[in-house]
């Protein structure tokens, strides 16, 4: 049976398989889930950018779109685009507002379609949002970075 420290790390130990006693993991296992961290972000009033509330928003790549709670949107004064369908990842399908609203994120600032939150909602930035701020996520040090963007030359 293969007990090297990569298969005990993936969880995989298998029979069938030898390994060099080489073999390391190229770091420990990391306690928190990868890839997950809070940022401090500005939502704003398209219509009165003027108009704003600070948020800290949890990053989440694995949700598609961001995610402001109801108050917030409705003292900003966005106006409900559409009701939307979403799945979440146990499988359930849930409806919300959706609306345009204005974020700012240190020097960069986007238009994003953003999900009016419910009170058991969390509060995202979500993978649209992070692509139109023009960044991207640095799972090992757990900060947005700017991002290359990429375009097809005709």
């Amino acid at each position: 049976m293969c007990t090297c420290p990569l298969m005990r790390m993936r969880g995989t130990l298998r029979s069938h398989r030898t390994c060099s006693k080489k073999v390391k993991p190229t770091r420990a296992p990391v306690p928190v889930m990868m890839g997950t961290f809070h940022v401090a972000v500005r939502v704003f009033s398209l219509a009165s950018p003027a108009l704003g509330h600070e948020l800290e928003m949890l990053v989440d790549t694995g949700a598609t779109q961001s995610i402001v709670p109801r108050g917030i949107l409705e003292d900003l004064s966005v106006p409900v685009e559409r009701r939307q369908s979403f799945r979440l990842a146990n499988g359930e399908a849930i409806d919300r507002d959706v609306g345009w609203v204005g974020v700012r994120f240190q020097d960069r600032e986007a238009h994003t379609l953003a999900v009016f939150g419910e009170p058991a909602d969390a509060t995202l930035l979500g993978a649209l949002t992070l692509e139109e701020l023009g960044l991207e996520v640095d799972p090992r040090e757990r900060v947005l970075k700017p991002t290359v963007a990429w375009l097809l030359a005709a």
